[in-house]
């Protein structure tokens, strides 16, 4: 990413109704990346949360590196 954290693209499956987080689509994909400073490398180490995001302009192909800007965070885990 942009911040220099290390992320990484998830496939849902099912999908996610997207209604319920302001999106006309259903959720396939998921972007997530560390709260805390570490690596989202590592998921064994405790505490691991992830911000839990999908792009803001729906399915569209992201930049690499992925830009803060263009996620919306939906969830934390």
């Amino acid at each position: 990413m942009d911040t220099g954290k290390g992320a990484a693209i998830a496939s849902l499956c099912p999908s996610v109704p997207g209604q319920d987080f302001g999106s006309g689509e259903d959720i396939y994909t998921v972007i997530l990346t560390t709260w805390f400073p570490g690596s989202i490398d590592r998921i064994d180490e405790f505490p691991c949360f992830v911000f839990i995001a999908i792009p803001v302009a729906g399915r569209e192909t992201l930049s690499s590196p992925i830009r803060k800007d263009d996620l919306k965070i939906i969830a934390v885990g």
